[in-house]
């Protein structure tokens, strides 16, 4: 039923975009409604429907009208193919804008030269000039939509220039800086959000986002300390302090804090993922595996997926912890530490191949992985490849000069 409304809804707001580019977000944010937004967006699509039936029944016998009619119910069919598929972090919703603009305004184009030759019969050419004249209008409102048309990465921008507090945009550009740890790009990327748009509590949180991503938990913490107090409302950014309180080692603190807005209500699936956090920088494994293990069943993510994964390495539960970080490795093979955490699970288990083709895919997400390279070492090293083993030591080494494994390394391949 959900699904059935969502569709619906864009549908109308695609249809609505490729009419008028300019007026509206590449991608809207979710309607505060879905019910109401849902059934205004059913009267819309089915008035253009029964608009076209009906002006094809008053012309009768005028091609121009019968294809304007068939063109109408094209584009409406479009809008809701393209909804459907655009949707669920797939594309902005915006890409779906040329397959239902050709249609609609082809259909508007035929209508106005039909009813132009009907108003004025004896203007021989006024059909040509009513179509003509659509036609120019539908290219001046898409040149001046022209800066994001063509590029999804300028559908976010525009959307997020719209609106601070979108719930996607900013995520979806510093998607892929983060992906590649370029951090100081996607950083660049808040603060333009933030110059837009200064009390946008999203965008203050994503820059705590960046520095979890970072590893640097004291400025996280610190950042999503100042974003919680700038907006205490949000239970998003009050369960983000919660879990940078366990990241930056304040375990006590940070379960006072996860289960006082647990409490309040909101934000469950990363609250209990803050909480594991808190109970696992206490000792509490046990605890700490149930809440995070609950997290994930409630959607938390990847960061919650990890804790599992990497807490039943350390249990030496294998099976456990490839059926979690399986789908993380699925959803973004770029991901370095599930990659890494796959990679022990099949070193593990004597999978030669499998270990090795992990690790190096950690290595290419993220080339200063040292855990990686060092343990691609041995694992070679093992398996009597020794050159190889050799290139990889020589390349700790060199990224990570003050790693005392290098030294180590170089004693048992004899490379000092």
């Amino acid at each position: 039923m959900l699904l059935l409304l969502d569709v619906v809804t864009r549908a109308a707001r695609l249809f609505l975009l490729a009419l008028a580019p300019p007026l509206s977000s590449p991608e809207p944010a979710p309607a505060g409604n879905p019910i109401v937004a849902a059934i205004l967006a059913a009267l819309l699509l089915v008035a253009v429907l029964y608009g076209a039936v009906r002006l094809r029944a008053w012309g009768a016998g005028d091609k121009r009208l019968a294809w304007s009619a068939a063109f109408a119910w094209v584009a409406v069919a479009a809008a809701l193919g393209a909804a459907l598929y655009f949707r669920e972090g797939r594309a902005p919703l915006g890409q779906g804008v040329a397959f239902v603009a050709v249609p609609a305004w082809a259909s508007l184009a035929l209508a106005a030269s039909a009813l132009a030759g009907k108003k004025l019969p004896r203007a021989r050419t006024a059909g040509r000039f009513a179509a003509l004249a659509v036609l120019t209008a539908s290219a001046l409102v898409f040149a001046s939509a022209s800066s994001w048309l063509a590029s999804p990465a300028q559908m976010w921008w525009d959307a997020l220039r719209r609106d601070g507090e979108h719930p996607r945009a900013i995520g979806e550009l510093t998607r892929k800086p983060l992906g590649s740890r370029d951090f100081l790009a996607a950083r660049a990327i808040v603060d333009e959000c933030l110059r837009l748009h200064p009390g946008s509590c999203r965008c203050q949180g994503e820059r705590a986002e960046i520095a979890i991503r970072a590893h640097d938990f004291v400025q996280a913490e610190s950042l999503a300390r100042a974003a919680h107090e700038q907006c205490p409302g949000n239970g998003d950014l009050r369960a983000l302090h919660a879990e940078t309180l366990g990241l930056s080692g304040q375990a006590i603190r940070a379960e006072e804090e996860a289960r006082r807005a647990l409490a309040l209500g909101g934000a469950e699936a990363r609250l209990r993922y803050a909480l594991a956090l808190a109970l696992a920088g206490q000792g509490k494994d046990a605890e700490a595996m149930r809440e995070a293990k609950r997290a994930v069943e409630l959607g938390a993510g990847r960061s919650a997926a990890l804790f599992v994964g990497s807490s039943a390495l350390v249990k030496g539960d294998l099976d456990e912890a490839a059926r979690v970080l399986g789908p993380l490795v699925a959803a973004d093979p770029g991901d370095a530490e599930a990659q890494y955490d796959l990679g022990l699970v099949a070193d593990r288990r004597g999978d030669y191949n499998a270990a090795r083709s992990a690790y190096l895919a950690a290595l290419r997400a993220d080339p200063s992985f040292a855990d990686a390279r060092y343990n691609l070492a041995l694992l070679t090293f093992r398996r009597g490849v020794v050159e190889e083993a050799k290139h990889h030591a020589q390349k700790l080494r060199e990224a990570h000069p003050e790693d005392p494994r290098s030294a180590e390394l170089a004693r048992s391949l004899g490379m000092q």
